[in-house]
């Protein structure tokens, strides 16, 4: 599946998101769903412990066959977002944010760069300080 832009329903976004392994609130809004979707200059995010198939023989398969597992209990890893880069417009389209806070931060944020949530909140705090003193 393509990557989704606004011009995509809710539900395709989602299913694009359920594809890539990405977690969203199930009553997210349109803009908050493109935002969780990484950028084209980013790496989508990747479980670090991921596990790995081992060639398995006859009979070890057979004592796994004996043995009963329990069941995951999640099948996707959720990206840490602390650590997760944004575009200026995927920051500034958060939910999150009041008014004046995207303000200041459309104002703070370069377009060609990408932030963290922190990254990005210190700039738009560095920015009023500058205004406001």
């Amino acid at each position: 599946m393509d990557k989704p832009t606004e011009n995509n329903t809710v539900n395709d976004i989602k299913a694009y998101l359920d594809e890539q392994g990405i977690s969203y609130a199930t009553d997210a809004r349109k803009f908050d769903l493109l935002a969780l979707i990484p950028s084209d200059e980013q790496e989508p995010a990747q479980p670090e412990n991921e596990p790995t198939e081992a060639p398995v023989d006859s009979e070890t398969q057979a004592e796994e066959d004996d043995t009963e597992t329990e069941p995951p209990v999640r099948d996707k890893e959720v990206p840490n977002v602390q650590d997760t880069k944004f575009t200026k417009y995927e920051i500034i389209v958060l939910s999150s944010f009041d008014g004046p806070t995207r303000d200041l931060l459309r104002l703070a944020l370069k377009d060609d760069q990408l932030y963290t949530i922190s990254e990005a909140l210190a700039a738009k705090t560095a920015l009023a300080e500058r205004m406001f003193d």
